[in-house]
This record gives structure tokens, C-alpha cells and sequence, in this order.
């Protein structure tokens, strides 16, 4: 009898060990997770991270939720998520304006210390455009233009403090033009607006902006890239134009609640990358004019710290605040 009883208790730990293992080794994800993206729909991030969120669900075997919470260029969904539940089933996917807008506006939570890296995504360099039928087809011809009818003149971006709307500055800058910023909420309505005429030039992002230079509803004057990009070769780069300071990009990447298990976000980190590895995705990034870039959780925030450096003095330079 004791050893029958002895038995038992090996059997009983045996069970509750191997039941606690499941437990621990439940897969994630093990529900839908809800994949915010604080931009209008149809922007460059949007674009993006779609294409992202698909492959992502196919090999989670779970349904990503894509969510779009524009709203004070990225910092209202920024919030929602940085107020969500840390547990891996909401997740943001953000863009430049993260590191931006604690720099320009009053933010009722700290970003930096509110979200959680996971990695950094893509680099999508600015393009600067023009409406098809615009009086100018070259960087040039649009500054000779905008010297001569400085009344006449403005810039379209997806936002103010976005990546368009500084490169737009800096671009100001160093050409000395005079130019009124017109933001609109997201890339979506923004290329729409600039396709109808309603804006000199626009600062696009590739995600938004391809399509319709591709189309030939919007012709592509300058990107501001360190180099010609591959989808469009024959645009030249505002260096080359003679304004080597114009250099941006509107970079992604993903974040989730401070707080969330290492292990969710190591998993996160790892599946992104595997998919940003695949020769298709990169196949179809290429073709938008995007760049891939991954990174570990460290070097994303590493990455983040920098670039609030970077554009701090920009922002103060141009003594940018919103309100």
C-alpha cells in the first residue's frame, strides 16, 4: 500500500509538472491581436504595415486585427496602446513622429518610457512631388518658379512635426523660399490632395506616394535620400540638387506596452524579422521604393534615442510646437 500510495504522488507530480509546462509553453499568440496604426488609412505606414500584419497572422495562424486611430500625427493611437493591456494582443506600429512629437507637443504619457521596442521595420525616404500638369518638372524649375511667385507657393505633408513636413522645412531653408506648410491628416488624403492640384508640391512617403508617381498622376522632382532609389532611378536626390541637408526618412517600426513578457517580445522580434527576410516581401517593398531595416529590441530603442536627438534641434531651430 505505501508504495501504491508512493506511486500515486510520483504520477500526481508528474501531471502537475507537465500541466504547468503546457501552461508556461502556451503558444502565443492564442486570440486575435489588435495591430494599431495611429495614421489615416492608405498612408505609407498604413500601406506598410498591412503588408506586414498579413504575412505576420499566416504564420502566428492567428488573425491580426489592423486598426487605424489617426489622430495628432501618431500620438493618439501611440496612447492607446501605451495604455493597453501588456500582454502581446495590442500592438502599435509607428512611425518617424514617435520620437518626434514629445519634442512639439504636451503629451498626456511618455512614449519613450510608456512603449516597449520591438523592432524597427523600414526606411522610407521622402519624395518630393508635383501634380502632373504643375508648370515645373525638375527641383530647379520648381525653385525658379517658387522665387518668382512666392504668392503662389506651398507644401502639402501628412502632417505637421511628420517627416514630410520637416523635410519640407529644411528644404525651405536651404533654397530660401517662401512657402506655407498645408498638413493633412495622413499620407491617404494628402496624395489624393496633391494628385488634385490642391498643393505646389507634396512630401510623400513611398508607401503613399508610388503609386501615383508611378500612375503618372504626380511627377517625382527630388528624394531626399543619400542615393537615387532603385524604383526610381532617374529622380535625382536633393544633394544632387544642391541641398545636401535634405536627408529623411519617415522610418516604422513596432512597439507594444511597457510591461509586456520578454518572451512576447522576443517572439514579436523574431517573426517580424523572419518575414522581412522573405524574397517576396522584400520583393514588394522594393517595388513601394522601401528600404528594410531590422533590429533588436535594444538597437530600436538605441535607434529611437538618437533620432529625438537628431530632430531636437531641428524642431528648436524651427521653434515647432503644437498644441
Amino acid at each position: 500500500m505505501c508504495n501504491l500510495a508512493m506511486l500515486n504522488r510520483i504520477i500526481l507530480v508528474i501531471l502537475a509538472m507537465a500541466s504547468f509546462t503546457g501552461t508556461a509553453r502556451a503558444a502565443y499568440p492564442e486570440k486575435p491581436i489588435w495591430w494599431i496604426v495611429p495614421y489615416a488609412v492608405g498612408g505609407s505606414a498604413d500601406v506598410v504595415s498591412r503588408i506586414l500584419a498579413n504575412r505576420i497572422s499566416e504564420r502566428f495562424n492567428q488573425r491580426i486585427l489592423v486598426d487605424n486611430k489617426p489622430g495628432a500625427t501618431g500620438a493618439v493611437g501611440a496612447q492607446f496602446v501605451a495604455h493597453a493591456a501588456p500582454d502581446g494582443y495590442t500592438v502599435l506600429y509607428q512611425a518617424f513622429d514617435l520620437a518626434i512629437n514629445p519634442l512639439v507637443r504636451q503629451l498626456s504619457f511618455d512614449p519613450m518610457k510608456e512603449l516597449t521596442p520591438v523592432t524597427q521595420v523600414v526606411n522610407m525616404w521622402v519624395i518630393m512631388v508635383a501634380p502632373a500638369n504643375a508648370p515645373y518638372n525638375t527641383l530647379q524649375e520648381f525653385v525658379d518658379y517658387a522665387r518668382k511667385n512666392p504668392d503662389k507657393v506651398n507644401f502639402g505633408t501628412a502632417g505637421a512635426a511628420s517627416a514630410g513636413h520637416l523635410t519640407g522645412e529644411l528644404f525651405k531653408r536651404q533654397a530660401k523660399l517662401d512657402m506655407v506648410h498645408i498638413p493633412f491628416k495622413g499620407g491617404g488624403p494628402g496624395v489624393t490632395a496633391a494628385i488634385a492640384g490642391q498643393v505646389s508640391v507634396y512630401f510623400a512617403t513611398p508607401g503613399s506616394g508610388m503609386p501615383a508617381i508611378q500612375g503618372g498622376r504626380l511627377k517625382a522632382l527630388a528624394v531626399a535620400a543619400p542615393k537615387r532609389l532603385a524604383a526610381l532611378p532617374n529622380v535625382p536626390t536633393f544633394a544632387e540638387g544642391g541641398y545636401p541637408a535634405v536627408i529623411a526618412s519617415e522610418w516604422t517600426g513596432v512597439l507594444v506596452p511597457k510591461g509586456t513578457p520578454s518572451q512576447i517580445v522576443q517572439s514579436l522580434n523574431r517573426e517580424i524579422r523572419e518575414v522581412l527576410a522573405e524574397p517576396a516581401v522584400a520583393e514588394q517593398m522594393g517595388k513601394l521604393g522601401i528600404d528594410l531595416v531590422t533590429s533588436s529590441p535594444q538597437e530600436f530603442d538605441h535607434f529611437l534615442q538618437q533620432e529625438t536627438q537628431r530632430w531636437g534641434k531641428v524642431v528648436r531651430d524651427l521653434n515647432l510646437k503644437y498644441d
